[in-house]
């Protein structure tokens, strides 16, 4: 077993609906990757009807925490820093579910503002990308972050509009096809209130589990394989192609594509809506993926939270 190093860190990114693991080392803006899991607790689960994060979730996050603790211990993490996001943000339980994971396991999670999420999530997603002016776009299952550089003036914005909250308020009856149209005036509405105009001076870039489980059906993979996904680029009509394609299938054909449907397989459908109608709205043909995100993006500032 490694020794703790001072330049070994854990970060921990708990969202609406996974839980990621990161441990690399870090040395300036250089990231050597030693690590990474994704399970899926599925936190805001009923969140947006009761309010409140489910007492199960409570033991079954837990779980997982306290099995990343003892990864990190064996790859000589130094420190293990842990953010929440939109679930965190918004149920009325939060500080208890808090609270919880620290008494079991000693990680103490920060909650971070949507417009923190938005400015690491930026950061991670481009950090090894090829020098463009990108736009960020990160679909959670609670939130949606839209971020981009103007003239080296951060701007940021995050919509109430996630796979999960729109599944549960839309897309979990059995008309989908109304469903789906009525999703789609709820989340043009939101973007509404947000003022971009793309001139073609901007490339689109996306990270989470929406954007590299697209990338996934795409390349026709069984299962996930960063090597493909990571900057993959997909065009608006091929997005379009794979919605109207799941909108008429049954979950269990869904889940059956490949290996990482694994708890998605009920969202990608409202994920694909999300990409789609932002594209639409605000005049992308493309999106390039990136696997890496908001955890790559806490780790590159990590000194914001000693």
């Amino acid at each position: 077993m490694p020794s703790e190093s001072d330049n070994i860190y854990s970060v921990i990114d708990l969202g609406t609906n996974t839980c990621l693991l990161l441990i690399a080392s870090l040395s300036g803006d250089k990231i050597s990757k030693l690590f990474e899991a994704q399970e899926i607790p599925r936190i805001g689960q009923n969140l947006f009807r009761t309010g409140k994060i489910d007492d199960d979730k409570f033991s079954a996050s837990g779980k997982i925490f306290r099995e990343y603790v003892s990864i990190s211990k064996n790859y000589g993490s130094g420190k293990i820093f842990a953010f929440g996001t939109s679930a965190l943000r918004t149920a009325s339980n939060s500080k208890e579910f808090i609270d919880f994971i620290y008494r079991e396991t000693g990680v103490q999670i920060r909650v971070i503002s949507g417009n923190d999420e938005a400015y690491y999530g930026y950061r991670g997603a481009l950090f090894d990308l090829p020098e463009s002016r990108y736009c960020v776009l990160d679909i959670g299952g609670g939130s949606t972050e839209f971020s981009y550089m103007n003239k080296s003036k951060f701007i940021n914005t995050s919509f109430e509009i996630g796979s999960v909250r729109l599944r549960e308020n839309f897309l979990s009856g059995n008309d989908i096809q109304s469903g789906i149209k009525r999703a789609e005036e709820f989340i043009v509405n939101k973007l509404k209130s947000f003022s971009f105009y793309n001139e073609r001076v901007y490339e689109l870039a996306g990270v989470a589990g929406t954007m590299t489980t697209l990338s996934a059906i795409k390349n026709k993979l069984c299962r996930f394989d960063e090597n493909v996904i990571h900057k993959d680029k997909i065009s608006i009509d091929e997005i379009g192609t794979i919605l109207d394609n799941l909108s008429v299938m049954q979950e269990d054909k869904i889940a059956a594509l490949g290996e990482y449907m694994k708890g998605r397989s009920d969202i990608i459908l409202s994920g694909a809506l999300i990409l789609r109608t932002v594209m639409e709205h605000f005049n992308f043909t493309s999106v390039t993926v990136s696997t890496k995100g908001l955890r790559y993006g806490l780790l590159l500032n990590i000194a914001d939270f000693f």
